[in-house]
């Protein structure tokens, strides 16, 4: 008798246990399954959900996942049984790593956070014109997407919307933008060149470009509200800001040795020498390298000293050769 309960006992732990690793398992999987709660028309699973941005406060139709076969575009659809499409929900297109490109109505007013997070393969993305929000983690690992225009209209860059953006190389941000949160451009190695808003509200965070290794140059048209000492931090390329006379940019570029150009002051760029370019001749490459090493070890003189030390310390030293080197393998 006694045997025999221990084998019944046995068997339901092991059959529990059964249906608890089942469970698990179909929890952790990417595949979507039916949800009450949402209905399904053409590839999209859909709800009625608020929306921040909308100041009615009412529930409108949102595109909750995308349940369709795996293509390269994916075109969103404007309406769905005559109502209007208006917001992408978070993680809408979460993984998919075939896509390439993803095509918005200009209905939509709001897209939420990590909506497009690692699609590796996403090169293009519309933003319509609605949207208030660039939100948090929308491109994260987005390795491929290239070239984005951020629509006018838009206030707010948040945290790690295009952290990891990886071929990412310019970004022109409208002068509606007040708001970079800190890591909204963070790992994006490829950036070069960023445009800022002409906006006296605007505030960057510390680590709003942390780790853009290439990025070389930023251009504030105008004053700015706040910028954090460390908005930039690990910019190694970034030798210059330019800026109308304000003590805010002026502060954080000498606290990080970069070169502050005063655009109420210097009329021209062109006259200000460029660190790096030894041999003067527009082009930053191993002949500039050359010519450092030989005005190190053999004292020669340079053609224009502030193009010789590129560290911006005053002296020119094996520093300079090493952050030469560095922008060169960069």
């Amino acid at each position: 008798m006694m045997k025999n309960t221990k084998k019944l006992f046995a068997g339901i732990i092991s059959s529990a246990l059964s249906c608890c690793l089942l469970l698990s398992s179909n929890l952790s999987s990417d595949k979507v399954y039916a949800d009450p709660n949402y209905e399904e028309c053409d590839g999209f699973q859909y709800g009625f959900f608020k929306c921040y941005d909308d100041p009615s406060d009412e529930k409108i139709l949102t595109i909750h996942r995308y349940i369709g076969p795996d293509t390269e575009k994916i075109v969103v659809p404007s309406e769905i049984n005559g109502t209007k499409v208006k917001q992408i929900g978070e993680s809408a297109f979460r993984n998919n790593e075939t896509v390439k490109e993803i095509v918005i109505p200009d209905t939509v007013i709001c897209i939420e956070g990590y909506a497009f997070e690692q699609c590796p393969n996403l090169e293009r993305v519309n933003l319509p014109e609605g949207i208030k929000n660039i939100n948090y983690g929308l491109f994260v690992g987005c390795s491929k997407l290239d070239n984005v225009k951020i629509p006018d209209g838009v206030e707010a860059i948040h945290q790690s919307a295009f952290f990891r953006c990886k071929s990412l190389a310019e970004i022109s941000l409208p002068d509606s933008v007040y708001f970079i949160e800190h890591e909204a451009f963070s790992e994006c190695k490829n950036l070069k060149s960023v445009r800022m808003p002409s906006n006296e509200k605007l505030k960057i965070e510390g680590g709003a470009f942390y780790r853009c290794w290439r990025l070389s140059e930023v251009d504030f048209p105008s004053k700015t509200g706040f910028i954090d000492e460390k908005a930039f931090n690990a910019c190694f390329s970034l030798r210059r800001l330019c800026g109308h006379s304000y003590e805010n940019i002026s502060r954080l570029c000498s606290k990080s040795g970069i070169q502050y150009i005063d655009l109420d002051s210097t009329p021209n760029l062109n006259d200000i020498p460029t660190e790096g370019d030894i041999n003067t001749d527009g082009v930053i490459s191993t002949a500039d390298l050359t010519n450092l090493i030989s005005i190190v070890i053999n004292g020669s003189a340079p053609k224009n000293m502030d193009s010789a030390d590129v560290y911006r310390d005053g002296e020119i030293n094996s520093i300079d050769l090493a952050y030469l080197k560095n922008m060169l393998l960069l």
